[in-house]
């Protein structure tokens, strides 16, 4: 005698029908699966992750973001290389990350550190952040910036290091929209 069972699964999906507006909805998904005698039954599942696209508004946030999920990163940690790469350069906008292609401010020899190439200053911006800060256990924004960017430092003869967290954080909380 045949039975049929019934497998239900609730997915969320998330539909992004704006880059900011989002709506949930939720979708059931019934597979029938017929057993032929009356043993216990293994019910083998493939796990199906359906990721949503993110709307980056350029391809520096892209690039940066698809290089630290390669690396390993999560997408949290992604977005915070999005978020300070985007408050170091002025949104790419620096002569730093345009001449130098420096995504970070980042310092060599007392003075901002010249990349050969754009792959380059990328690679190794978010190897500097994951070997240094983040398999250092140094997470937060605040515990990055302590670090990153010294309120006081030598080099911050401006005092705008001071403007580091609220000026990431801002960033961050709005990429995190996104994800």
């Amino acid at each position: 005698m045949k039975k049929i069972v019934k497998v239900v699964i609730n997915l969320m999906v998330l539909v992004s029908a704006v880059m900011i507006t989002k709506a949930r909805t939720s979708a059931k998904v019934v597979t029938q699966v017929i057993v032929e005698k009356e043993e216990p039954i293994v019910i083998v599942m493939e796990k199906k992750v359906i990721e949503k696209d993110i709307a980056f508004n350029n391809a520096n946030e892209k690039n940066i973001y698809n290089k630290a999920i390669e690396q390993g990163l999560t997408k949290e940690q992604a977005m915070l290389l999005i978020s300070i790469s985007r408050h170091e350069t002025g949104a790419w906008t620096s002569k730093a990350f345009k001449n130098d292609n420096n995504f970070g401010g980042i310092m060599s020899n007392g003075g901002l550190k010249h990349y050969e190439s754009y792959e380059e200053g990328l690679n190794d911006f978010v190897r500097i952040l994951k070997t240094y800060y983040f398999e250092k256990d140094l997470n937060t924004i605040e515990e990055i910036g302590a670090k990153y960017c010294p309120v006081g430092a030598a080099n911050d003869q401006n005092g705008l290091n001071k403007y580091w967290v609220g000026g990431v954080t801002n960033f961050y909380n709005y990429y995190l929209t996104l994800i």
